[in-house]
């Protein structure tokens, strides 16, 4: 791979062949398509923003063929749109984040999600409530129906009746407590619109959002257009369909309806994110930062249905059968000017496979990789997928610093019984240099190769250093060497997604 300073300053085709090569060195022999395919999904479409434009690029299977106007299922990142919806209707001053929804929502839907001894509740749930997920409503997610058969309405959904796959959404924890994820809460949202607007979801979204944004490849809707045939059928796997349904309908459109591509899911970032900075009308600024500004107690979401991290904004998304996604705008919350490269920089990646995450996740670090973005010391993309293991450079001339960390390392993993002290594993990892190349081994088994993670690196400022991280070859696991706050050498294992990363301590 060639000098990544520059990478961020060729051009847009330039750019995204490097990518497409980095993705196909991952297999001996490979192409891009047939990379993808065994990395788990059988298309990708990818949107970059940088400060002047939107950069699109797609890779994709003969078996799923897709371009930059193929639509993907949103799923969840759905509702920061609704979400938008929100803001915009409350800027016209027809809604507040304070009002209780029993002040907007017709009878028939109060007695929907209604029981009788919370029922009171419910002149305390607030539309602040809904939209950060802190409301105590039940229903985290909706599986969706079959595209081949019927879907209950929207009633029916909130009811929890016969025809619904999932249970009444109603109010199961004290309003304002505690963070629980629910789409239930995004549905009551619909419900609140279209009683205000008195039109349909669909028809809001489209007049406050996605017309005045410029996302014409947008839309909620629950089953597709007659003839709309450029859309992305869901995969079990790189290489598998699903059957019978190619998609699922998703009635609760709010909470995961929306079908787009990556190019307008960051129009719809950046409108917000430039309202934040006053640069554009679409919404009142005040009210455009609650909407990017994680709330205290609300595990990152925001106002405005947003996650919110470590400088940046987003949203990711599952549908079943098998759609994934993620969307991501780096943004400087505090003013530090940290970024770099990064700043108004973001990205969007849709998938149509059940096994899109990881995929999404190593294409995103590789992106920002190759657009010379700060590591996580700086930009919290390890907080969008925790231990993520990224793509390889395996012709990559490793730092000789790497050489620091060679010797014996006890692993530790976990706490004990008290939560105060992390579990001595009784294993030993040795990090030694064969033929010239770092390798790992651990107790008895054979040495494994370790090269380049395309992952931004860690700045050490103390040390004046980066970090240095080095797939397993071959393998789902990484390490990750760095110093700790004496600038003393420090190493971890990354053993997968989601998996927390075991420490070890250096053997004397």
């Amino acid at each position: 791979m060639p000098d990544i300073s520059q990478t961020s300053k060729t051009s847009p085709t330039a750019f995204f062949s490097l990518l497409d090569d980095l993705i196909a060195s991952q297999f001996p022999n490979a192409t891009p398509s047939s990379a993808l395919q065994q990395l788990g999904t059988p298309s990708i479409s990818i949107a970059v923003l940088t400060a002047s434009e939107i950069l699109t690029h797609t890779i994709s299977s003969p078996s799923s063929p897709a371009n930059t106007d193929t639509l993907y299922q949103a799923c969840s990142i759905s509702k920061p749109i609704c979400g938008l919806a929100v803001l915009r209707t409350i800027d016209q001053g027809k809604l507040s984040h304070d009002d209780a929804v029993t002040k907007h929502l017709p009878a028939e839907y109060i007695d929907a999600i209604s029981t009788p001894k919370p029922r009171r509740l419910l002149d305390h749930l607030t539309i602040a409530h809904l939209i950060s997920h802190t409301g105590g409503t039940a229903v985290s997610g909706f599986p969706g129906y079959d595209c081949n058969g019927a879907f209950p309405s929207l009633t029916t959904v909130l009811q929890g009746s016969v025809g619904s796959n999932t249970p009444q959404i109603r109010i199961s924890r004290l309003p304002g407590l505690k963070w629980r994820y629910s789409g239930g809460g995004t549905t009551i949202l619909q419900a609140i619109l279209e009683s205000i607007h008195k039109k349909p979801l669909p028809e809001i979204v489209r007049e406050l959002v996605f017309e005045p944004l410029g996302m014409t490849r947008s839309f909620y809707k629950d089953t597709l257009s007659n003839g709309e045939a450029n859309f992305a059928k869901c995969f079990a796997t790189g290489v598998t369909e699903t059957s019978p349904a190619r998609w699922h309908v998703q009635p609760e459109l709010g909470a995961a309806g929306v079908w787009t591509t990556p190019a307008d899911l960051l129009k719809a970032q950046r409108g917000i994110r430039d309202a934040a900075l006053g640069k554009n009308d679409f919404s009142s600024r005040e009210l455009a930062r609650k909407g990017i500004t994680a709330v205290d107690g609300a595990d990152g979401y925001t106002y405005g249905g947003w996650m919110s991290g470590t400088n940046w904004f987003g949203h990711g998304g599952s549908n079943n059968p098998g759609y994934r996604c993620r969307t991501l705008l780096c943004f400087d919350h505090d003013g530090t000017g940290q970024l770099g490269k990064a700043e108004g920089e973001g990205i969007a990646v849709m998938t149509n496979s059940a096994l899109g995450q990881d995929v999404y996740l190593k294409v995103i670090q590789a992106v920002a990789y190759l657009r010379g973005w700060p590591g996580r010391d700086v930009l919290g993309l390890h907080e969008i997928g925790n231990a993520v293991i990224p793509l390889s450079l395996s012709n990559h001339q490793i730092d000789a610093d790497w050489e620091d960390w060679e010797g014996r390392w006890e692993v530790f993993g976990g706490k004990d019984q008290t939560d105060e002290k992390d579990v001595r594993r009784g294993q030993v990892l040795e990090i030694a240099e064969l033929q010239g190349k770092p390798c790992l081994k651990l107790d008895y088994l054979p040495y494994m190769q370790l090269v380049q993670a395309a992952m931004p690196p860690v700045r050490y400022e103390k040390e004046a250093k980066q970090g240095i991280d080095l797939v397993v070859d071959g393998l789902d696991m990484m390490v990750s060497l760095g110093y700790n706050d004496a600038g003393e050498c420090e190493l971890q294992i990354w053993p997968g997604l989601f998996e927390e990363p075991l420490e070890c301590c250096a053997v004397e």
